[in-house]
């Protein structure tokens, strides 16, 4: 049930469904599913990576 959220699991429904024949109608919503996912990691790398440049700068003798 979950599978159908993630990237993985919407991008085999996506692929499944274009090789079923089905439309782009059909597979939008699997769509925004990816670009979500990529959105959030995306905005999870840059916390992420300001946050170590951050504790880098403040352990630095």
């Amino acid at each position: 049930m979950i599978g159908k959220y993630t990237p993985n699991g919407a991008t085999m429904k996506a692929y499944l469904k274009i090789l079923q024949g089905y439309g782009v109608k059909e597979v939008y919503p699997d769509y925004l599913v990816i670009i979500l996912g990529i959105f959030i990691m995306l905005l999870l790398s840059y916390i992420l990576l300001r946050e170590g440049k951050q504790y880098a700068k403040s352990t630095r003798a």
